[in-house]
């Protein structure tokens, strides 16, 4: 178990280090931000279709209903 607990965290030290090495340059700086920014635009989205759905669906039961 040691072992497996040795490799994971020499795995997390050798993606932290591979960080740090992105962030030290600003023009990866600006990709990374870039990158981050498509990812929660692209969540956020996901986020309203799926907000969007479950009110249409509500709103179809409830006039069903009355």
């Amino acid at each position: 178990m040691n072992a497996i607990l040795n490799i994971i965290q020499r795995q997390i030290s050798y993606g932290w280090d591979a960080l740090q090495d992105i962030i030290n340059v600003p023009k990866r700086q600006r990709r990374l931000i870039m990158v981050i920014v498509c990812v929660a635009l692209l969540l956020d989205n996901m986020l309203y279709m799926v907000i969007v759905s479950i009110d249409n669906c509500l709103n179809i039961i409830l006039y069903s209903i009355s």
